[in-house]
């Protein structure tokens, strides 16, 4: 019986379809088309997108399981396009959610704050910035945006830094 199933290095394939009562964790890596059915059981997804033009895609294919997520990871180069299409989906009961995304000069993260306002439940939170190029400091700082969460547990920021 089928409960974790991890699907990567697959840039040929044009669409998955995955149809499985038992699975309760998936890790998925630059899918095209993902089709998910009958998966009530699917409380854990990974989502690895290093360039991704197209996040309302992402998330329209994970629409039949984002209600049931109580863990939630996505690691992706460019963060700031996470918000270019759409507002975040609500993750209603969603309890962990980490983010690996890259830090590219003096780019902006605060588009995360709209992905933690989208869930309400959250218990913890791990980010995890990769500098992906020279920290720029000649502009003004953005003011930090309020975001409380009742549930919020522990916070985690971790940084690697990547040799240039």
């Amino acid at each position: 019986m089928l409960k974790h199933l991890v699907i990567e290095k697959c840039q040929d394939v044009k669409s998955i379809q995955i149809h499985n009562s038992n699975i309760v964790s998936l890790r998925i890596s630059e899918v095209e088309n993902l089709i998910l059915i009958n998966v009530p059981k699917l409380t854990e997804v990974v989502v690895i997108e290093q360039i991704c033009n197209n996040w309302s895609r992402v998330f329209s294919q994970l629409s039949c399981c984002l209600s049931q997520l109580e863990k939630f990871s996505l690691v992706t180069v460019f963060p700031q396009e996470l918000m270019k299409d759409s507002e975040f989906p609500e993750l209603s009961k969603l309890k962990f959610l980490r983010m690996n995304v890259g830090a590219w000069k003096d780019h902006s993260l605060m588009v995360l704050t709209s992905m933690i306002k989208a869930c309400p439940c959250l218990e913890r939170f791990v980010l995890q910035l990769c500098r992906m190029g020279i920290l720029q400091t000649n502009r003004e700082t953005e003011g930090g945006a309020e975001c409380t969460h009742k549930y919020l547990k522990s916070d985690r920021v971790f940084w690697i830094l990547w040799p240039y």
